[in-house]
């Protein structure tokens, strides 16, 4: 598995997770990207903006190139939007 960039989608890396057989995909959020429902992603970034202190959730394939981008006041927000463990 290869390890994220230090910054992604012109924005500060903080954390990362590469989704295995241990996450549960909740569909707790629900993302469209080109009128298809968004389901699970091997990737997830927690980014902040360069220029700000906002937080953005980069739902990502396994090459870190950004399938979709959700904003979140902080970075636990963020962090516990998408999966929880098994």
């Amino acid at each position: 598995m290869n390890e994220p960039p230090p910054v992604i989608g012109s924005a500060r890396l903080l954390e990362y997770a590469m989704i295995d057989s241990s996450i549960v995909f909740t569909g707790r959020s629900v993302i469209y990207v080109d009128g298809k429902l968004l389901g699970p992603v091997p990737r997830l970034a927690v980014c902040q903006v360069i220029t700000g202190s906002e937080i953005i959730l980069y739902h990502c394939d396994e090459e870190w190139d950004i399938l979709a981008a959700t904003s979140d006041k902080t970075v636990i927000e963020a962090m516990a939007q998408e999966s929880r463990p098994a």
